[in-house]
């Protein structure tokens, strides 16, 4: 019980781990570049997320995962990466959007667009590294999305059906449960709420580093 549950710690955190840096990384980018260039491309990015956002998350998620019955990757975690980094990258890419509305307007920009740097190198060199603060903000609460997402979906039997997961343990647990013995809910429980408050004591670091209000 306990090995299975400290394996299925190391699924959750390559699951957390996998589609937060996916989504942070496509969605800041194409926040960044939506809010930047304007014009068309800003309506279609906008008009992507909000048409996406407009669904149930957990509804959407199911029915990408489901889309994978039957393949030869079922089993494994690549429906969960793809559904979960479906919907993942709407958060970081309306933060990091806002964020850029108004970085593109400041006076280091705007010294940048004076000596001649193209569009794309104010863009990756100045801009974004602007945002990492908000995008290590967004990776922490995108990893912990992450991991309760994956358990919720492979409990309602849309996620992993053999191997180690908590959403397994869970599952297998309510026999248990019913005659009195919460050892295995009990641990996977205790494992994933240890990993979300660790996670947020490195965040919380990681942020205070990393945001330039903070760095004197």
């Amino acid at each position: 019980c306990i090995r299975d549950s400290i394996y299925s710690a190391k699924v959750a955190i390559q699951v957390g781990v996998i589609v937060a840096l996916g989504a942070v990384l496509f969605g800041s980018f194409l926040g960044a570049s939506a809010a930047y260039f304007g014009g068309r491309t800003d309506h279609a990015v906008a008009w992507l997320y909000s048409t996406l956002s407009s669904l149930p998350q957990l509804v959407l998620l199911a029915v990408l995962t489901f889309m994978f019955l039957g393949s030869r990757v079922e089993n494994t975690l690549i429906p969960i990466y793809a559904a979960l980094g479906m919907t993942f990258w709407i958060g970081p890419c309306r933060v990091i959007r806002g964020e850029v509305l108004k970085a593109k307007e400041l006076e280091y920009v705007q010294a940048s667009r004076a000596m001649g740097f193209g569009r794309f190198y104010i863009l990756l060199k100045h801009i974004l590294p602007n945002t990492s603060h908000l995008m290590f903000i967004q990776f922490s609460l995108l990893f912990i999305a992450a991991i309760k997402s994956e358990v919720i979906l492979t409990f309602l039997g849309l996620g992993l059906k053999e191997g180690a997961s908590w959403g397994l343990m869970i599952s297998q647990a309510a026999p248990e449960v019913v005659n009195g013995l919460f050892w295995q809910i009990g641990a996977a429980t205790v494992l994933m709420l240890v990993l979300v408050l660790a996670f947020n004591v490195v965040s919380d670091a990681l942020q205070d580093a990393f945001d330039p209000k903070h760095v004197g």
